[in-house]
């Protein structure tokens, strides 16, 4: 397990969040951000409402930093 996951996602969970991220990538409105360094940013400037991460992300340390992030700005991740 990576140092950015708190516990494992059940299967039912990780569909219907898929289905979600993938919904809003072709709203075509740019509302969706991809990679740590735009999430980042978001989650600093207060415009992210919800951060999505990979659990098989190598290195883990990558992410190591975002849960850190959302605590602070009170954004679920």
């Amino acid at each position: 397990m990576s140092v950015h996951i708190a516990f494992e996602t059940p299967q039912d969970v990780q569909e219907q969040v898929y289905e979600m991220v993938k919904s809003l990538g072709k709203d075509g409105r740019g509302r969706l951000k991809k990679g740590a360094n735009e999430v980042t940013k978001a989650a600093e400037r207060g415009t992210a409402q919800m951060i999505v991460m990979a659990e098989n992300v190598n290195p883990g340390e990558l992410l190591a930093h975002i849960p850190m992030i959302c605590k602070e700005k009170s954004i679920p991740f």
